[in-house]
């Protein structure tokens, strides 16, 4: 079955069109529909057809690579599909342009070529139909969907169909169940396409749920009231390089949040983005220079190449190796999109005014069912306001560490049966032990109630028992939540850290026996990751690397072929080809049949063999042709050169003596 006249080109037209590669898809068309206009026609031989099937996936899997290395992984699989017809447009154009109308399957198969003699190796079949579904396929990898996409497909689908439209069906009844099928499949796309959004959103949150710790700059579920161990992963998150001969900052912030709930969650109260100005160097400035400052250089994965950015407190100014949009909300949170899978940046900081908003009502603000206990307790500490902020700071500091322990077990005893009391308040009155969610909750709200401006922070704790060489690494199980509090005395936020030291944490961490051949598989994917993202790596380079060996496949097509016009060559045009078929045996056997002595219809070749060795000279010379020939055509280690140049000569021989009616002599 046959593509009708123009389908081919119409379909690139329009993949062209829908994907913005007009300028490629023309000439594309062209040169495809070109071949209905000219005869010229290059003789291709199963090894030529291997060969440009090999150029082809060279094409396919340089294409990934060079997409892979230079587009956001998210973006990958959309321009992959939407760049598929240039791979195989080669092997379009070899059926276009050569001797065969169908191509051998054995071409397109590895494993039909290491095993020549299987019936399916003989088989062909005509691809430019499955080209036509490439197109189309290609055509519709848009991330915005153009009005007339759906009719274009179906106007290239009728044409597709009316060549081969059944004769005994009326023209009429076959237009009518176009239209149904059309109108029908019409809603159906409709529906397809929500129910693909819907999967994909839930899919994709699935995926972020499952591989990543989740953020949510809304709001955020602590582990306050319940009850067990809490399991933390081991696994690198963050790499921590501090300016030479520098520390780190203790803390990288981030998500901040000012609302908090009887149930445990933290929200914002507000949490618009609004964008930072980010410049040609992938600079952005998140405010005001500082005359004192810092830096560090950190990198970390994104998800989809969005993210929340873990930055110091005081950070001024951020460097990134990759283009993206920067925003920030006005609890000083960093939120970039559009980015790298790995972020690589440099942040500088200092003390001073930070990207904080100024204090509102709801950071003073105490849930009700907590406000008993709070009271009570700054009652108890004597958090009046005729004391000093810092004074105040320092009787909260002293209060937790001296009371209270660290425990990453939460056990019935943090929970009052009789309903008295909030998990908060017994943590606070009775348990006095817990993780850096009760320290960080109490804090902030003990602040509240002694007139301090408070906020929830969350992050991780850059610990220096975690240094590499020149590196910190930060594991999911250095993370960590703390208070901000501002100062009204110096009108700054400064954060406020209440969680005594963690026997869960650093050296005294009974560590996985499996975390160090984690650690080495984490440091193989982030060498990988940031040869793929840096700006200054030879990713982008990458496709000048396939242009030499693709130059030597088409040398290798080409060197050796020639061309005919249409009707000047082999009879076999669209036959398929199998091994032997251009064996030089075949015009010995056209030579005896024009001597009289061809081989009879259904005659074995050995019958065939001993009925001319009964009426030419030299049978032993003819036997070996006919062994040899008979090796060329069905043992699938096939000839040697030096046997091939054997067969070859001495049908050239024969051909010769033939010629001269020597061999024609009775023996």
């Amino acid at each position: 079955m046959k593509t009708p006249p123009g389908l081919l080109g119409a379909a690139l037209l329009f993949w062209g069109w829908q994907t913005g590669l007009l300028l490629w898809a023309a000439p594309m068309a062209i040169l495809l529909e070109g071949a209905r206009v000219f005869s010229v026609r290059w003789e291709f031989e199963i090894t030529d057809l291997k060969r440009i099937w090999n150029l082809c996936a060279v094409l396919f899997f340089g294409m990934g690579i060079v997409l892979y290395s230079s587009e956001a992984a998210v973006r990958v699989p959309l321009k992959f599909t939407q760049w598929l017809p240039f791979p195989f447009f080669p092997m379009m154009l070899a059926q276009a342009y050569g001797n065969l109308e169908r191509m051998p399957l054995i071409v397109f198969s590895w494993f039909l070529r290491r095993t020549p003699e299987r019936p399916l190796a003989k088989k062909a079949l005509n691809i430019s139909f499955l080209y036509f579904a490439l197109c189309l396929l290609a055509a519709s990898a848009t991330a915005q969907r153009d009005a007339l996409f759906y009719p274009g497909v179906v106007l290239l689908m009728a044409l597709a169909l009316l060549t081969n439209r059944p004769a005994r069906l009326p023209i009429l009844i076959w237009v009518g169940l176009l239209g149904i099928v059309a109108v029908t499949g019409h809603f159906g796309h409709k529906q397809l396409h929500l129910l693909h959004g819907n999967l994909e959103g839930a899919l994709a949150r699935w995926f972020v749920g499952l591989f990543n710790r989740p953020l949510n700059t809304d709001e955020t579920q602590t582990s306050i009231g319940r009850v067990g161990r809490i399991s933390l992963s081991g696994k690198i998150v963050l790499r921590v390089q501090p300016e030479a001969g520098g520390t780190p900052p203790g803390l990288l912030r981030d998500a901040s949040y000012d609302i908090f709930y009887r149930s445990g969650i933290w929200r914002s109260s507000q949490n618009d983005f609004p964008s930072v100005f980010v410049d040609t160097n992938d600079v952005a400035v998140l405010h005001e220079p500082k005359t004192l400052n810092f830096s560090v250089r950190i990198a970390g994965y994104l998800s989809g190449g969005r993210g929340q950015l873990a930055l110091p407190h005081g950070a001024y100014e951020v460097h990134l190796n990759y283009p993206g949009a920067l925003a920030t909300n006005r609890l000083g949170i960093a939120r970039i999109q559009e980015g790298p899978g790995l972020l690589n940046m440099v942040a500088y900081y200092g003390p001073g005014q930070t990207r904080d908003s100024p204090t509102n009502s709801s950071d003073l603000e105490i849930p009700k069912q907590e406000r008993a206990t709070i009271a009570e307790i700054a009652r108890q500490l004597n958090l009046g306001a005729e004391i000093s902020e810092r004074k105040k700071l320092e009787i909260i500091a002293n209060f937790f560490r001296e009371q209270f322990g660290y425990s990453m077990e939460i056990t019935p005893r943090h929970l009052d049966r009789t309903g008295q009391r909030t998990p908060l308040g017994q943590f606070l009155t009775v348990a006095k032990s817990g993780h850096c969610e009760y320290f960080a909750t109490a804090t902030v709200l003990l602040l509240r109630q002694a007139g301090l401006p408070a906020r929830y922070a969350t992050g991780y704790l850059v610990d220096e028992a975690a240094r590499h060489g020149n590196t910190y690494l930060v594991r999911e199980r250095d993370g960590h939540a703390w208070a901000m509090v501002f100062r009204k005395d110096k009108g700054i936020w400064e954060e406020f850290d209440t969680t005594p030291p963690s026997p869960d944490r650093g050296d005294n961490l009974e560590t996985s026996e499996w975390e160090s051949i984690s650690d080495f598989f984490s440091n193989l994917k982030y060498r990988f990751a940031s040869w793929r993202w840096s700006k200054t790596s030879y990713s982008r380079y990458l496709s000048w690397l396939l242009i030499p060996l693709i130059l030597y496949l088409v040398w290798r097509i080409f060197s050796k072929r020639t061309r005919r016009q249409d009707g000047e060559a082999p009879a076999e045009r669209g036959q398929p080809v199998w091994p032997g078929a251009d064996s030089e045996f075949y015009l010995f056997e056209k030579r005896m049949t024009a001597a009289g002595l061809g081989r009879h219809p259904n005659e074995l070749s050995l019958h065939w063999l001993q009925r001319l060795e009964s009426s030419l000279s030299d049978p032993e010379r003819l036997s070996r042709i006919f062994q040899l020939h008979h090796r060329l055509r069905f043992d699938p280690a096939g000839l040697t050169a030096q046997e091939r140049k054997t067969l070859r000569s001495e049908i050239e021989h024969w051909l010769e003596t033939l010629e001269a009616g020597k061999q024609l002599e009775p023996v």
